[in-house]
């Protein structure tokens, strides 16, 4: 967002997220319950922050809202990252990895539909929408 940064720290001994305002002050630690939490992603609306969490073995897909309450995880299978949001603050794209490769998904925060958008044997990583 334009007036806050979302940022991932290890300065509690794991990495968290944090936010903080634009001119480097007032940071706040959103997250505290996992293992690690890494990728932190503003909905373009500014309302949610998607991110991935260590979860018993896999690193599932969450939302919170910025003030880090409202925590829900969105996607729990495979080794998620690097997720970003489609321009209707509805759709978030990220790579997984399950059985062995590495793909690019989508996922509707609503109903929690995903689809898989790439295939074949070659790892896809780090996806961003166009913001045309």
């Amino acid at each position: 967002r334009g007036d806050q940064i979302a940022f991932t720290s290890d300065r509690s001994g794991v990495p968290q997220i944090y936010v903080m305002d634009g001119d480097g002050g007032n940071v706040r630690r959103l997250t505290y319950h996992n293992r690690y939490s890494d990728s932190p992603a503003w909905s373009p609306n500014g309302q949610w922050i998607a991110y991935v969490a260590r979860w018993e073995g896999d690193i599932e897909l969450r939302l919170m809202k910025p003030d880090g309450t409202t925590q829900r995880v969105i996607v729990t299978e495979g080794l998620n990252d690097g997720p970003t949001w489609a321009k209707d603050n509805r759709h978030i794209a990220f790579s997984s990895l399950r059985g062995g490769s590495r793909a690019v998904y989508v996922v509707d925060i609503y109903t929690g539909m995903e689809r898989r958008l790439t295939a074949g044997p070659n790892d896809a990583i780090t996806p961003a929408w166009s913001q045309d």
